[in-house]
């Protein structure tokens, strides 16, 4: 018969979940809540948290499409992390940026958003301990489900 147990409490709307590093020996199980992503110690078969989660990044936009994928590249050295939009048709974003367009299209990546949008329907990239931030993918309305395709290691949203 199948074992029901709840692994951690006090998190945020989790959604995302990933073991770390990939492979059959994970120690680390990602969850990605609304607005962080947090990390446990885990060894095979643990049905509850050891201890308390360490935020591994912090202030992710919490509001509107709350869901968070998160993933691993197959090589273990990158963390995928899907921030979905901040409204259904950006109805509360300004026609241009603050200095204009040129200027806006000259500094962010092809997609992007700017006021309460920005930062919002991305996909972004991190070393497994959330540090060196950086955007793969913009223009994203919600990306669930994403995963990395095993063979080739391409993200699919």
């Amino acid at each position: 018969p199948a074992e029901t147990s709840i692994f951690a409490k006090g998190l945020t709307r989790p959604y995302g979940i990933a073991f770390y590093p990939p492979g059959d020996k994970p120690q680390w199980v990602y969850v990605a809540n609304s607005n962080s992503v947090v990390r446990f110690p885990y060894r095979d078969g643990d049905l509850e948290a050891s201890g308390e989660p360490e935020t591994i990044v912090a202030k992710v936009p919490a509001s509107h499409h709350w869901t968070r994928d998160i993933a691993f590249a197959p090589d273990g050295k990158t963390l995928y992390l899907s921030v979905g939009s901040g409204s259904n048709i950006a109805e509360d974003m300004s026609a241009r940026p603050k200095g204009g367009l040129e200027d806006w299209t000259k500094s962010q990546p092809l997609g992007a958003a700017w006021g309460p949008e920005e930062g919002r329907a991305d996909v972004l990239a991190f070393d497994p301990d959330g540090s060196n931030r950086r955007t793969v993918a913009t223009g994203l309305r919600n990306c669930s489900g994403m995963t990395v395709q095993p063979a080739t290691g391409a993200l699919w949203c």
